[in-house]
């Protein structure tokens, strides 16, 4: 129900005009006005002035002093060979390699990048590894030899 705007009678919603006064009843219009969108202007960065503590960038060590991929190269195969049986040697061997190549880089002035890092760690890694597959292949395969020799020798029973 809605009130008529000259008495304050209520009228019916169907009604067209005032039942009291007879003065017309107009439905409201609401109009949606277009509402003007923001234009947003993404802001410019200032220039960075140079940083006088930041630590000059070194050059890549050029010459004899090995480079960052050899010393990446010499980690991964350390690392691979390291747990094939009678290999596992070679795996401490490139290992040791490995980790001299990234010293002399190192005190050569090379840059201690993430491939020369990786290298070192899997060098060290992989020595590691070759060490402990060394020994545990001596030992398996001094109890396959034992057991083999026990069982040639005839002293080796089956009981049923």
């Amino acid at each position: 129900m809605s009130f008529c705007r000259n008495c304050g009678a209520e009228v019916p919603e169907t009604a067209s005009a005032c039942p009291a006064c007879g003065t017309p009843v107009s439905q409201p219009q609401y109009e949606q006005a277009p509402v003007a969108q923001p234009q947003y202007q993404q802001p410019t960065p200032a220039p960075m002035p140079p940083n006088p503590y930041a630590e000059p960038v070194q050059a890549q060590v050029q010459g004899t002093a090995p480079s960052a991929k050899l010393i990446l190269i010499l980690g991964i195969i350390s690392l691979a060979v390291s747990c094939i049986p009678f290999v596992g040697i070679g795996g401490i061997v490139v290992g040791a390699i490995g980790m001299g190549k990234s010293n002399a880089y190192v005190k050569a002035g090379g840059i201690r990048c993430g491939m020369s890092i990786t290298g070192r760690i899997l060098s060290r890694v992989g020595m590691i590894v070759s060490i402990v597959m060394t020994v545990f292949w001596v030992i398996y395969f001094s109890a396959i030899a034992c057991a083999v020799g026990t069982y040639y020798s005839g002293n080796y029973h089956i009981y049923y």
